[in-house]
């Protein structure tokens, strides 16, 4: 299995928010358990641990895109410009506890749902509102627009 995804990870993110991921391979057992006991509920093949840890890489990236957003469209227009503007102004200042509580829930729905691709086109895939579940409501402003993320559960390659 390729790993390189997670030199990537650790390359593009900045070294101070990195020991967050690392805290987390800890708990990786306690996550895989709780998800392979929901995918053996479903009927479904239980998760490896690589599987596991592309999902917390996953999670760990949208932690960061969620707790720093960008609102672009990719349009250069003023009126873009103002809707971002609005757009930052409603999202919400995101703390460490409550970033930690995304990567955990959103680790473990990554492994119970193994989705190919997940999207943010003005507001996030229904993946994260079920992920996150009553918590949402705290990260639901953050989204990022149009962003489209792909995960390769062979090879490890995300982005």
């Amino acid at each position: 299995m390729n790993f390189s995804y997670l030199k990537k990870y650790k390359e593009n993110t900045q070294q101070s928010k990195s020991h967050i991921m690392e805290e987390y391979y800890e708990q990786l057992p306690k996550f895989l358990e709780e998800a392979n006991e929901q995918r053996k509920k479903n009927g479904e093949q239980g998760v490896s641990i690589a599987e596991a840890t592309i999902a917390l890489a996953a999670a760990c990236w949208w932690a960061q895109t969620v707790c720093g957003p960008s609102f672009d469209n990719g349009c250069d227009d003023p009126s873009n410009n103002r809707a971002s503007f609005l757009a930052m102004k409603n999202a919400n200042s995101i703390n460490e506890e409550a970033k930690k509580l995304f990567i955990e829930k959103v680790t473990k729905h990554f492994m119970v749902k193994l989705p190919k691709y997940l999207w943010c086109d003005y507001h996030p895939d229904d993946f994260f509102k079920k992920a996150l579940g009553d918590d949402f409501p705290t990260f639901e402003n953050n989204f990022p627009w149009k962003k489209y993320f792909s995960i390769n559960w062979e090879t490890g390659e995300m982005g």
